[in-house]
């Protein structure tokens, strides 16, 4: 397995425009999200017994951000009915951090996690992910991002890297690659989802990912660079969930907490985001490319969006494309108005926008 290097750079990312995205004390709720070979428990999953099983009958990799020595991986003896303790929290997290190796357990279907004193440790973040040891691309590279942190990534070889994060929110800039054909995309999810879900950010061309802002409203996210070869990419806790949006780039919103998987539609992470997105913002450029990826089961959960004038109502389980030109390809000004409430619980949506100074064309989108 190759590592990247990691650059610690203490300065915050650069703001260009503000996002009035409220960030808002939610309602917390069972948020534990199970993908096909792997598992995301957080906090809230533990409950009243402060316990919570998780999935290892192949034998499984763990990971975990939260260095908390009351937290516990436990078994389960059928024989003895007791609760026996494989290891804390501290040493699972401890070759995470140091050397980006996971944590290895043998198989079994009795592991849980567990809280064993720290009575206030229920309340605060942590981000557990367990990886069946049949997942595909299981030597995948997986980093932990803490507060007030940045990381400059540089891969060689590596086509995917998974980010893990207790904070609200995460921002991927500064992409650079040495093939001009492959863009990355990026998704909420480890990596041995990718092939499984919608991404929540595609590139569009090499000269726009390269001015772009991904801001990631999920515990867990992926960068998959596409091909093996020499890439880089920033990634940057951003605690106030702002947007950075400008011409010729992508900026993508999403509800917090996000998904984006069509097999689990009904989950979601959890986040202390509520769930309100209100922004307005205006461009001048030759076209607007809005690609929407909704799960968003009912009108009440609909998301609206205004280009000048023109609002759609966008809800249900689907994807949706829709690009405006300027006239004749002129340089437009496009004003935008973006406004969702999250009333249902689980209602994901994510939807890029990308301001063109070129002719638009026809881009790459998910579908159901």
């Amino acid at each position: 397995r190759e590592f990247p290097v990691i650059e610690n750079l203490c300065v915050p990312v650069m703001i260009y425009h503000l996002l009035s995205i409220f960030l808002l004390l939610g309602s917390v709720v069972e948020s534990r999200v199970t993908f096909e070979y792997s598992e995301v428990l957080q906090a809230t999953d533990l409950g009243l017994g402060n316990r919570a099983p998780f999935k290892c009958e192949n034998g499984c990799q763990v990971y975990t951000d939260a260095s908390a020595p009351r937290m516990f991986i436990t078994e389960y003896n059928e024989k003895t009915k007791a609760y026996e303790v494989i290891d804390t929290f501290s040493n699972v997290v401890a070759p995470n951090a140091e050397s980006c190796s996971p944590y290895n357990l043998e198989a079994s279907k009795n592991y849980f996690i567990e809280n064993r004193g720290d009575i206030g440790f229920k309340k605060q973040s942590f981000v557990f992910y367990a990886v069946d040891n049949n997942a595909p691309d299981i030597d995948t590279t997986v980093l932990i991002l803490s507060d007030k942190k940045t990381m400059t990534m540089r891969m060689n070889m590596n086509k995917l890297t998974t980010i893990r994060s207790n904070i609200d929110a995460v921002t991927y800039t500064n992409y650079e690659g040495s093939s001009l054909s492959a863009g990355p995309r990026i998704y909420a999810t480890g990596f041995d989802a990718v092939d499984q879900c919608h991404p929540l950010y595609t590139s569009r061309t090499l000269e726009s990912v390269s001015a772009s802002n991904i801001t990631v409203f999920s515990p867990i996210s992926t960068i998959d660079f596409g091909i093996h070869a020499y890439h880089q990419f920033t990634v940057a806790a951003n605690s106030e969930g702002t947007i950075v949006k400008s011409v010729n780039s992508s900026f993508v919103y999403s509800s917090a907490g996000y998904v984006g998987c069509e097999n689990i539609k009904d989950q979601s992470y959890t986040s202390s985001s509520n769930n309100i997105v209100q922004d307005q913002f205006s461009f001048e450029a030759i076209s607007l490319e809005v690609n929407a990826d909704l799960f968003l089961q009912t009108p009440a959960d609909a998301l609206n969006i205004t280009v000048n004038g023109d609002k759609v109502i966008l809800f249900g389980f689907t994807s949706k494309n829709i690009v405006y030109h300027g006239a004749s390809n002129a340089l437009t000004t496009f004003d935008v108005d973006i406004r969702w409430t999250g009333k249902s619980a689980n209602a994901n949506f994510a939807v890029q926008f990308d301001f063109s100074l070129a002719n638009a064309t026809t881009s790459p989108v998910s579908s159901f």
